[in-house]
């Protein structure tokens, strides 16, 4: 496993990384604390690709407020990305998920 700790004092942030070579492919987890609309936030993640790097699951948690929103994408071997059972077309084909915050 290997991690990094990344601060950006311009956009008042720090993050947590981890990344971590598992049986499926790669497990990439971090913590983001920042500020969102002036106030403290904290933000989860945890992304699962195969071996080739593609996306196949994406789990998100945010803290802001004492309000937490939560998000969880899985992807299928043809592309299609889901929402729990929802299929999202808008995404199908994507390969990737570039997060920011």
């Amino acid at each position: 496993m290997s991690a990094i700790l990344w601060h950006s004092a311009a956009l008042t942030r720090f993050e947590y990384f981890e990344l971590d070579h598992r049986t499926f492919g790669y497990a990439l987890r971090g913590v983001v604390l920042a500020r969102l609309e002036g106030e403290p936030a904290e933000v989860v993640y945890d992304i699962e690709c195969d071996r080739h790097w593609q996306t196949r699951r994406v789990g998100i948690v945010q803290t802001c407020n004492s309000v937490v929103t939560a998000l969880t994408l899985r992807v299928s071997e043809k592309q299609d990305w889901y929402n729990g059972n929802t299929l999202l077309p808008e995404l199908g084909g994507l390969f990737d998920v570039a997060l920011a915050i």
